[in-house]
């Protein structure tokens, strides 16, 4: 939700300075999110009034409240949001991240459950933990982590492993995604090289080339 403006992750330090500038930028129409920094309580409160916001999120609202500390060089944030509307489903959702800042360098690892139900009055869960690590300046960005979740009675597990990809370029060798349905056991992997083409293999073993929108390394 764009909780941090450029100051809070792009300069030399981490601080909290006009934190949810980023979110005003990012939903639209302009003015549909209002923040409420609460700077003794170390809090800020989201409220969305029928948002729209990337990666196709449609008419949010509801409030997401953020609670914030600095220590040292790490910044800990802990979100939470109750039956919040996105997509005309339901949700609950709560999540943890640490930012940490080693000169230009930064690190985070996320934690975060989602459940809910969806229009059709169907339930679903998520649950994932990451970590990214990226460096001012540059742009590209490192990740690693797993997500599972169900809905409709399927149970599924993706882990991303070794991934890296810089801008407008495809992701670097050795990356590798893969989905597993916890239910069957049936795992697709998805297998990096560097070029404009990633390997898929099957769950029985078939394996196709997916061409991908990238420049090749």
């Amino acid at each position: 939700v764009s909780l941090a403006t450029a100051n809070d992750l792009d300069d030399g330090d981490l601080g909290t300075r006009g934190i949810g500038d980023g979110a005003k930028r990012t939903f639209f129409p302009a003015g549909c999110v209002t923040v409420d920094p609460d700077e003794a309580a170390q809090t800020i409160v989201y409220t969305f009034n029928s948002c729209n916001g990337p990666y196709a999120l449609l008419d949010i609202t509801g409030e997401l409240e953020v609670s914030y500390r600095v220590d040292g060089n790490t910044l800990h944030l802990d979100l939470v949001a109750t039956d919040l509307n996105v997509n005309k489903a339901t949700v609950d959702w709560t999540a943890q991240a640490d930012i940490t800042a080693n000169g230009l360098s930064r690190t985070m690892t996320w934690k975060a459950q989602l459940s809910g139900t969806t229009a059709r009055g169907r339930d679903f869960a998520r649950s994932n933990e990451v970590k990214t690590a990226w460096t001012i300046g540059e742009p590209c960005f490192a990740l690693e982590g797993t997500s599972t979740g169900n809905v409709r009675g399927r149970n599924i597990k993706t882990d991303v492993e070794n991934f890296r990809r810089c801008k407008g370029s495809c992701p670097d060798s050795g990356g590798l995604i893969r989905v597993t349905n916890l239910t069957t056991n049936a795992t697709v992997t998805i297998e990096f090289d560097g070029s404009a083409r990633a390997k898929i293999t099957g769950p029985r073993g078939g394996t196709a080339s997916l061409p991908l929108l990238c420049r090749a390394n």
